[in-house]
């Protein structure tokens, strides 16, 4: 006897001995069921008219005499009709009691909206004297497709191709529109960390001031890593620029120069001042006269005694040297 089978239940004989008597036969439908899960033979259930757990029932679709002593029962159970482990059939009369009772492998029923599944078509082969015996042997691995199952199924892969085609492209896009994004991001940030940190903060036309005796413009631009730079201001301190009407001109040009280390005074730069000579008691024009006294009739000329260098004189403020750069490039 094969795996999987059906046999004729109680209730099943007296249909049968019914037909044979004149009466109508009429098997009317295939119910299936998943036992609970508990697998059974069908030699325990011949006193039962029903399944177990009954999930879903199907109308016979054909019942063929191929000889004498064979008949095959075929249904289709649809591509909606899953969702369960299946272990036991049936076959019902009008009445919907089981005429014959079977086991089946168990494996999982799916329905089309789970991925899988489409059209079974299930055939009983009944073999039996004049249909009598009681026993139905069933081939639990024939399932037949429908032709428009595989249509559907081909039509379906195609489409569950299409659709990966598309994911994929999406995903394609999406990387390179968010590899873009972040790209544009970083920038950015490190524009922003850059703006926050000021890398450059001597621009071009600053003044560098420093303790450091750079040896020449590259040690400079080696020093701040950038920049073309060159000596500043050499030997002279800086003055503000000035739009003050009462300042002289040389404060209101930028890069002007003025101004002297030493200046020599002239007279006009001597302060106004006097010289006290004293005259003393003397012999003049053959007379004595006190020293106080001029009685001459002309004017005397009398001249001090010259002193001083006439040196320039110191004139720089109290100062302290440091390198001055200014940034050209």
């Amino acid at each position: 006897m094969a795996n999987y089978y059906v046999l004729l239940t109680d209730y099943g004989k007296s249909f049968i001995a019914n037909a044979q008597a004149g009466s109508q036969l009429a098997l009317t439908d295939v119910v299936l069921g998943d036992a609970n899960d508990q697998p059974y033979l069908p030699d325990s259930r011949l006193t039962e008219t029903s399944l177990v757990h009954q999930r879903a029932k199907v109308a016979v679709t054909s019942i063929k005499i191929v000889n004498d002593t064979t008949a095959e029962v075929s249904a289709v159970v649809p591509s909606n009709v899953g969702g369960f482990n299946l272990h036991e059939v049936g076959i019902t009369d009008s009445s919907g009691k089981l005429v014959y009772v079977g086991n089946f492998h168990g494996g999982y029923r799916p329905t089309l909206t789970e991925g899988a599944g489409g059209d079974m078509e299930l055939i009983f082969t009944i073999t039996a004297d004049n249909l009598a015996t009681v026993v139905i042997e069933m081939d639990g691995n024939v399932v037949i497709a429908t032709r428009d199952w595989v249509t559907d199924r081909f039509a379906l892969k195609s489409l569950v191709s299409e659709l990966h085609d598309i994911i994929n492209q999406l995903q394609d896009e999406l990387m390179a529109t968010q590899f873009q994004l972040l790209s544009d991001r970083i920038d950015e940030i490190q524009e922003g960390i850059a703006g926050l940190l000021d890398l450059q903060p001597y621009k071009v036309g600053d003044i560098y001031q420093t303790t450091i005796n750079h040896l020449d413009a590259a040690a400079v631009a080696t020093h701040h890593g950038y920049g073309t730079w060159e000596r500043f201001a050499e030997g002279r301190t800086l003055v503000g620029l000035s739009k003050k009407a009462s300042d002289p001109s040389d404060y209101k040009t930028i890069g002007n120069e003025f101004g002297e280390n030493e200046e020599t005074l002239t007279l006009a730069q001597i302060p106004n001042h006097e010289h006290t000579v004293d005259m003393h008691s003397g012999s003049i024009d053959g007379g004595t006269r006190a020293g106080t006294q001029n009685t001459s009739s002309s004017a005397a000329n009398i001249k001090t005694n010259a002193v001083g260098g006439g040196e320039a004189h110191n004139n720089i403020q109290p100062s302290k040297v440091v390198g001055k750069w200014l940034r050209t490039a």
